[in-house]
């Protein structure tokens, strides 16, 4: 008599801590789904991106990484939260921001949120802005909203700036340049 009661009881606590079981976790999983609501526009996101361009000739063109890409395909853009590009033109240009956006179909980043670019090589410089656009296919940086750049003899602020990566020409509209000894 007493074998079927301890085993009607065993029978009783694994069902008991299976229906449980069953009952937290739909409890969590049902929480996250309600945690995680994604627009119905993105069609993928990606975090920890490493993306590489390779030019005509094979070698690497930029390549940029960044924490976060979500995908929208009404615009057919990409958002991406702090992007670090690295550009391999004449000489190596560094650039980082807060935010951006790369907008497929021009095949443009538009970086804003405290942009630096480093450009390195014997006349190296430093620019700060707040939005700049790089254009990969037109080989150029350019910006409208205020432009700082730092070299090592000059400070220079202006209102819009174009860099050609390519001639190595930098167009600047509305400058106040420091210079120092």
């Amino acid at each position: 008599m007493r074998l079927p009661v301890i085993a009607l009881i065993l029978v009783l606590v694994v069902g008991a801590i299976a229906a449980g079981w069953v009952y937290e976790s739909s409890k969590f999983s049902s929480q996250i789904a309600l945690d995680l609501e994604i627009p119905a526009d993105i069609d993928y996101f990606f975090t920890g991106v490493d993306y590489r361009v390779m030019n005509k000739t094979g070698n690497l063109d930029y390549e940029m990484q960044t924490e976060y890409l979500e995908h929208h395909i009404r615009d057919d853009i990409s958002l991406i939260e702090e992007p670090r590009i690295r550009v391999y033109r004449n000489q190596e240009w560094h650039i980082k921001s807060g935010k951006g956006a790369i907008i497929h179909p021009l095949n443009m980043i538009h970086l804003n949120s405290k942009v630096v670019i480093d450009k390195t090589g014997p006349d190296e410089f430093q620019i700060r802005s707040e939005k700049l656009s790089f254009e990969p296919d037109r080989n150029l940086i350019s910006g409208n909203s205020g432009i700082e750049i730092e070299s090592r003899n000059s400070h220079t602020v202006a209102r819009e700036a174009v860099f050609d990566l390519n001639k190595k020409t930098y167009s600047l509209k509305q400058i106040k340049t420091t210079y120092y000894h």
